[in-house]
Formats: C-alpha cells, sequence, structure tokens
C-alpha cells in the first residue's frame, strides 16, 4: 500500500486535507487502516486510527435511512406510506401525496437546501424543532415526485421528522438503542446540545470539526449550521464517529446480505431493498450509487453492485458488494478550505490507488 501511503502524504502536503483516517477492507477483513496529518490546521498534535470526525452526510446512511429500514422491517413504517397519513401536519400541502422512499431516493421533488437557521437562531432552543416542522411544511416542491433525482438536505429532514413520529423517541436516542449498542458500536454517535469546544466528551479525541470566525479550530460541534441550530441532532447531519465504526456498521449489513450473520439488526430482505436501487430512481433508498462519469468512487466500483456516500466536511465510503471491498475516507478538509474544491480530485484518485494495491 505504499503508493496509498505516497497519495495520502500528497494530500496533506498540497493541501487537500489537514488530516485524514483511510481504511480499506476485503471480505470483511481490515487490510489498511492507517491515520495521517494533524487534527487541526495548526498542525499541533497527530491523527490517530481512532480520531473522531464530524460524519456530516454520513448521517443520512449510518443514522437516518437505517432507522427507516430498522422501523420498516419491523412493520412499523411502510415506505410507500404518503407522508400525509404518517404526518397528519402535511395534509392538505403537495408533500402529503410523498412517500418515505421518496425521501430516502432523494427524488421527492424538494430542494437541495434552505438556511432554515437563519430564523431558527433567533428562537429559544425549546421551539426551534415545532417551527422547523413548520418551514418544512410550507416547503414546496421543485418538480414532481419521482422525476428527478436531486440531492436534498430538506427531504432529510423530514425524513428525521417521519421517524422520530413513528418511533416516539428521538432520532439519536433510537439509533443509539436499536442499532449502534446492539452491535457494540460506541464511536457512532451524536452530540445533541453540546456546541461548544468545552462540551467535548474528554474520553475521545476528536479533528476540528471546523473553525470560527476567527479562524479558530473547533471541536464536536457539528459543521452544518441547520443541524447545529437543531442542537445538533438533524437527519441530514449531525453524526460524529471513527472510521472503525463505520467499518462495523457497514460490515454488519454486507454480512446480512451475504446470509453470514449470525443475528442481524435487519431481515436480508430489508438490507437488499436499501442497497438497490428502485425503477426509476438514480440512487438507492439512503445510499449513493457511482456516477456514469467521473465518479468520486473512481473507476473500479461498478455502478449496479456499489453504494456509497459523501460528507461536506471531507468523508466518504464506498462498498463494492459483490466483490465486498469497503474503502473510507475521513477527513476535516474544511479546516484547510472551505471553498476548495481539491477533495472532489483526490477522491477518485485515493479510490482507484487502493483498488489497485488490492488487485496487486
Amino acid at each position: 500500500m505504499k503508493q496509498v501511503d505516497t497519495l495520502m502524504q500528497e494530500a496533506l502536503d498540497t493541501g487537500v486535507f489537514p488530516g485524514a483516517v483511510a481504511l480499506a477492507a476485503r471480505k470483511n477483513k481490515i487490510v489498511y487502516h492507517k491515520a495521517f496529518g494533524c487534527l487541526d490546521h495548526f498542525k499541533n498534535k497527530v491523527v490517530h486510527q481512532d480520531t473522531v470526525y464530524d460524519l456530516a452526510s454520513l448521517t443520512k446512511p449510518l443514522a437516518t435511512a437505517a432507522a427507516a429500514m430498522h422501523l420498516a422491517d419491523r412493520g412499523k413504517l411502510d415506505l410507500n406510506a404518503p407522508l400525509g397519513r404518517l404526518l397528519p401536519e402535511l395534509e392538505g400541502s403537495e408533500k402529503a401525496g410523498l412517500c418515505v422512499e421518496h425521501l430516502l431516493c432523494h427524488n421527492a421533488g424538494l430542494p437541495a437546501w434552505r438556511p432554515y437557521f437563519r430564523e431558527l437562531n433567533s428562537l429559544p432552543a425549546d421551539q426551534r424543532k415545532k417551527r422547523l416542522h413548520q418551514l418544512l411544511a410550507k416547503e414546496l416542491l421543485i418538480c414532481l415526485p419521482g422525476r428527478k433525482t436531486l440531492y436534498s438536505d430538506v427531504g432529510f429532514m423530514l425524513l428525521q421528522w417521519v421517524v422520530e413520529r413513528t418511533a416516539g423517541t428521538s432520532l439519536d436516542g433510537y439509533v443509539s438503542k436499536h442499532l449502534y449498542l446492539p452491535l457494540n458500536i460506541s464511536d457512532l454517535f451524536f452530540l445533541p446540545n453540546r456546541l461548544q469546544n468545552s462540551s467535548v466528551p474528554a474520553d475521545r479525541e476528536f479533528a476540528a470539526s471546523g473553525v470560527d470566525e476567527n479562524n479558530r479550530a473547533v471541536y464536536g460541534r457539528v459543521n452544518d449550521e441547520n443541524a447545529r441550530t437543531m442542537g445538533g441532532v438533524a437527519g441530514h447531519a449531525g453524526l460524529f464517529g471513527t472510521a472503525g465504526a463505520v467499518f462495523d456498521f457497514l460490515c454488519h449489513l454486507l454480512e446480512i446480505r451475504s446470509g453470514t450473520a449470525e443475528k442481524g439488526l435487519f431481515s436480508r430482505a430489508a438490507v437488499e431493498r436499501f442497497l438497490t436501487i428502485p425503477p426509476g430512481a438514480g440512487r438507492t433508498p439512503g445510499f449513493d450509487v457511482p456516477e456514469k462519469q467521473n465518479s468520486s468512487s473512481g473507476r473500479f466500483f461498478p455502478r449496479g453492485t456499489s453504494v456509497g456516500h459523501l460528507g461536506y466536511t471531507g468523508t466518504s465510503f464506498w462498498v463494492e458488494m459483490r466483490r465486498e471491498i469497503m474503502l473510507i475516507l475521513l477527513s476535516n478538509r474544511i479546516c484547510t478550505d472551505p471553498e476548495s474544491r481539491k477533495i472532489r480530485d483526490f477522491r477518485p484518485r485515493f479510490h482507484d490507488a487502493v483498488m489497485n494495491c488490492l488487485k496487486a
């Protein structure tokens, strides 16, 4: 894996990110797991394999979609049910006829993003969720459902509302109790209401999740402003974790899919549904798939047998299900330059380099 080591060092030298953890696995066995660089752009402390990163939109597949899968698998949530039935507050709106799977597959016709935090920040913390729900209920579709795949944070904010209404508890509470705890995964978690550096759990080492207005590194504070405004727990962002914990959870899904899991959290049919692109959709429920051209996954993850996801902070994972190959990259590229596009060029090079080494 010397080629990968060299590429990771090049990324540090050229400012792609200040630090990162890379992990590769084959047949559910880790074959490469290394830490590179430093926790922040000041380069005072080095990254370790168990360094915790702000996973950003990896929250979608690893928490929100997983919670929906768990509820659906137990007959508590119908993925084809109209939202108007699940959330009576949406009755009479054009979103009432949307189904849960529309939200999961990002083809509900909802906008990609809205700066809800600008209004919510002016409200007391205990009034923000109610107001967010009102704003989501008023949100207009920008195209007809099922016609176009448009990646949407707004859709996963709605999905959080569905999950929490169905489960009768918070999203972070549900995934912790029903998903991570049964698998003994302690390093996937939300940090609700812990918005300052002093609130970071002392028993874990965090990479900086961004910088403040004075360019000082912040730790344990979710980078996404909408998620931060909602106390750190949101359907689209807010999850923190280590590369090893991401591997453990994805490994469990692969074991269920292959029929080798001794006791699965989900049925094999449920996992297969969430890892398969539905007819007419462009993504699987909760997961991304490789683009037909110039994919971030590189050249060796075939569309149809591969799923993954990207996170704004510089995180990603890709899984090739047929060969059971998994690549995970956690970084905090937002500390170097939030507007930089260097990570876009680096990701496919990283994936190709690892895959070339695995083939050799």
